[in-house]
């Protein structure tokens, strides 16, 4: 009941395409059922003859219109091929069409098949006559016969190869090969995951459906011809012998285990050479050289005719053959050779050349060269791995089988475009000239090796005279020190023994002076003299030991120096001294705080001079990565405009020097009357 109800519902859907009847009751409406439709199980019924029956359970039908299959679970031996069959059943998608999965099958009566259709290889090709019984005209090639009894056999259709597979065997006793025939069968084929017919085949039953149209003759009888007869233009109506056997009596020039042979004619001369291939497979026995008698078929390949489906017929030992000696050039040139202006060309003969190497690759399998000789290349095979690597110029004789690839059209000639050398054995590699050891790869990875060479040279260049100059730079700073402070001590020993010693003389005659008795007038005068003189004597030996210092670049405490300039001001002598200084300070470079001490000094020293000040500050702090030193006094001021240099003044001159050499900058602020107020600003770096 479910199942009637899916027909139903598929009869429903489908009868817009299907609209003359309920069933498919045709082998043509089954047949032309698209892929996405056939596994829809539409209903059939239909009557159709047996075609062909295959095991274990396939039957191929055919009515009056064209043909399908069936599977059945009914036994096959049930069936016979002519059989009156109905079928009923759904669809299924087949490999490549629609079949029948067939739930009952009714013999209704015995008789013949339907007549084959006549059918060329391009009509089995196309699947046009596919699952139906066509009769083919063609020679047999070969036969073979399997273990299951049945026999194998190739039909040459024109230039097209066609395999035929009987259920049976044909009878041993019958010349099959080279007999003109026609076979009836039912066009098949194998098909791809895609649905497409990837090479046809027939299917026949037995010895009955060859029909013989030519009987062969025995090979030793086939027609003997040169290689340059080979499907050569004859005169004749009848195209038929052209694919018929033929014997040809040739030098064996080289062989390969596919049963591939280049011989060289030796019935014509100059010799021809032709590629023939054997049925069965002969290299072991056979040597270069050796003089063959061969039966086959004419068959083009490539560029020149060749044997196919060969036998061979006799064989007798012969001279070692001797190769064509050629350039590459020779081997693909156009320009004609003969006095006829027919070209010559050596496709399937054996050659010799001398070529230079462009590269070499090998595997497992196979080595190949790419040679170039006179601006013209090609590859060189050998089957299996050379022993030997030849690098690129390495410059090699070969001897092997020129091969013809590739054609172009010149008019109505057909020229090589491309050929391949095919070398027999290793033995058929020599060396004429190993390669320079400067190949361009080498001469590349020399010149960077140099680069590399010549830039790092330079950069020690450039460091080694990066080195010199700071050494000069640091020795000459040293001289220049040494010279700075050498001079300094000179002149703290003038000063030592000329001023300051008379200024001591000075003071001891002031002092007997004041042992006498004197008016009080006089002697509050030699009381501030000797105070005068004291004083002066205290500057001189500060400015010696100033002078006597050495600067040192080593980091200082800029604190400790400036509090250790004010101890040495007496503490009964001059203005008070206060101090205002930021907590940890950096240290600063010798130099600078040695500049900072002595503008410190020379403010201490103007204020004491001339600024008859009572108090004197001193502030350090740090502001906006800036030091800021400020000596501020309260004493009279200074006169002149602040900053400005008096003729008979250096000391701002020398705090400006100073200042400079530190990159600091200098600012007075003064008021006459009202002190003077010195700001020295140093950025940190």
């Amino acid at each position: 009941m479910p199942k009637l109800l899916a027909h139903f519902f598929l009869i429903v859907v489908f009868g817009v395409a299907f609209p003359c009847s309920a069933q498919l009751d045709s082998t043509s409406a089954v047949r032309s059922l698209p892929p996405d439709q056939s596994d829809r199980e539409l209903p059939v019924d239909l009557q159709a003859h047996i075609a062909h029956v295959t095991y274990p359970n396939t039957i191929f039908i055919q009515d009056h219109q064209s043909g399908t299959f069936f599977r059945s679970s009914k036994p096959n031996s049930d069936f016979r091929r002519g059989d009156l069959v109905r079928v009923r059943g759904t669809t299924f998608k087949g490999l490549y069409l629609t079949g029948i999965n067939a739930t009952q099958v009714d013999i209704l009566s015995h008789g013949l098949p339907p007549p084959p259709l006549d059918a060329t290889f391009d009509d089995l090709a196309s699947g046009r006559f596919h699952y139906q019984l066509v009769r083919v005209r063609g020679v047999i090639r070969s036969t073979s016969d399997s273990d299951e009894g049945r026999t194998r056999l190739t039909l040459a259709l024109g230039t097209n190869l066609l395999d035929v597979r009987f259920d049976s065997a044909l009878s041993p006793s019958t010349p099959w090969v080279d007999t003109l025939v026609e076979i009836s069968g039912l066009a098949s084929g194998s098909i791809n995951d895609r649905r497409q017919l990837v090479q046809p085949h027939l299917l026949a039953v037995d010895q009955s459906d060859i029909h013989v149209l030519s009987h062969s003759v025995k090979a030793e009888q086939a027609p003997e011809i040169t290689a340059s007869n080979l499907l050569r233009f004859q005169p004749s109506q009848d195209a038929s012998p052209q694919l018929r056997r033929v014997r040809l009596k040739g030098q064996l020039l080289a062989s390969q285990s596919d049963g591939q042979l280049y011989l060289r004619d030796v019935n014509q001369s100059p010799p021809t050479a032709f590629a023939a291939n054997l049925v069965a497979p002969s290299e072991d026995f056979l040597k270069p050289g050796d003089i063959l008698e061969l039966v086959g078929f004419p068959e083009m390949s490539g560029f020149s005719a060749r044997l196919n489906h060969s036998q061979i017929l006799s064989r007798m030992r012969g001279p070692a053959p001797v190769p064509h000696p050629a350039r590459i050039t020779d081997l693909i040139t156009t320009a004609p050779k003969t006095d006829n202006l027919t070209p010559t060309y050596l496709d399937s003969d054996l050659v010799t050349l001398t070529a230079q190497v462009v590269i070499q690759t090998q595997s497992p399998q196979s080595t190949t060269w790419q040679l170039l000789d006179g601006g013209r290349s090609l590859p060189a095979d050998l089957k299996g791995t050379f022993p030997v690597f030849h690098p690129p110029g390495t410059i090699i004789a070969v001897t092997g089988i020129c091969q013809i690839e590739g054609t172009a059209n010149q008019g109505f000639r057909a020229i090589p475009s491309s050929v391949r050398l095919l070398i027999p054995d290793a033995a058929f590699v020599r060396v004429i000239k190993a390669p320079t050891w400067w190949t361009p790869r080498r001469l590349i990875s020399l010149a960077g090796i140099l680069a590399v060479v010549v830039f790092a040279t330079l950069f020690w260049i450039f460091l080694l005279r990066k080195r010199v100059a700071n050494q000069t730079e640091f020795i000459r700073s040293r001289i220049a020190k040494s010279a700075a402070l050498e001079e300094r001590q000179r002149i703290a020993r003038e000063f030592h023994d000329t001023l300051e010693q008379e200024l001591a003389g000075l003071s001891i005659r002031l002092g007997a002076l004041g042992s006498l008795p004197l008016e009080p007038k006089a002697d509050t005068l030699l009381s501030n003299s000797i105070h005068l003189v004291s004083r002066i004597q205290t500057e001189a030996r500060n400015l010696v030991s100033d002078l006597r210092s050495e600067e040192v670049d080593s980091p200082t405490d800029l604190t400790f120096a400036l509090k250790e300039l004010a101890s040495r001001q007496a503490d009964n002598i001059g203005p008070g001294i206060l101090w205002h200084h930021a907590p940890n300070l950096p240290p600063f470079p010798g130099p600078v705080v040695h500049h900072l001490r002595m503008i410190t000094q020379e403010a201490l020293t103007n204020a004491l001079k001339h600024a008859q000040a009572s108090q004197i500050d001193i502030t350090t702090s740090i502001l906006d990565r800036q030091l800021h030193l400020i000596i501020a006094d309260n004493g009279k001021g200074i006169s002149e405009t602040p900053g400005s240099t008096p003729s008979n003044h250096f000391g701002q001159t020398g705090i400006r020097e100073r200042a400079r050499k530190i990159r600091a900058s200098v600012e007075w602020h003064s008021t006459p009357g009202q002190g003077t107020t010195l700001e020295i600003t140093l950025p940190l770096l």
